[in-house]
C-alpha cells in the first residue's frame, strides 16, 4: 500500500510535502528542534571545563543526544516508520529525567508536573495516533 493510499484510508492526506509537521505533529517538531539546540548549548558550555570529570560526562551525554537528535531529524524528513519509536524513547528519557528531578526537589515545582504530564501525553500520542501511522510509512 502506498503512502497516499494508506493516508487516505485513515482519512488523512499525507501525500503533501509538509505532512510531516501537519496537525499536532508541529508541536513535537518544534520541541525536538529546541531540544537539539539545548543539547548543543550544554555541549559548548561543557567544553571549557574539560579538565573536570563531570565535564567529560556532560560532553559525552550531550554528544550522544546530539547524534540521537540528528538521527531523529533524518528519520522525520525521510518519513521513516521508526520515528514514532525514536520519539517515544526520547520522551521516555525526558520523563525519567523529569521524575528524578521532581522527586529530588519535591512536588512544589509545578513546571515539573506539567513536564511529566506533557511527556506522557506525547508518548501516548505517538503510540495511538492514526496520523502518525499514516505519515511515517517508509
Amino acid at each position: 500500500m502506498t503512502n497516499t493510499e494508506e493516508g487516505q484510508q485513515n482519512g488523512f492526506n499525507t501525500d503533501f510535502r509538509y505532512a510531516i509537521v501537519a496537525g499536532w505533529l508541529i508541536l513535537p517538531a518544534i520541541g525536538t528542534i529546541f531540544g537539539f539546540f539545548d543539547q548543543l548549548t550544554v555541549f559548548f558550555i561543557s567544553l571549557p571545563f574539560q579538565g573536570r570529570a563531570i565535564a567529560w560526562v556532560g560532553l559525552l551525554i550531550s554528544s550522544i543526544f546530539i547524534l540521537f537528535y540528528l538521527y531523529i531529524f533524518y528519520s522525520w524528513v525521510k518519513r521513516k516508520k521508526r520515528l514514532p519509536i525514536l520519539l517515544i524513547i526520547l520522551y521516555t528519557i525526558s520523563l525519567i529525567e523529569t521524575l528524578i528531578i521532581f522527586f529530588a526537589l519535591g512536588p512544589i515545582e509545578m513546571s515539573f508536573s506539567f513536564a511529566i504530564i506533557m511527556n506522557i501525553v506525547w508518548i501516548v500520542y505517538f503510540i495511538r495516533s492514526k496520523r502518525v501511522k499514516a505519515t511515517f510509512v517508509h
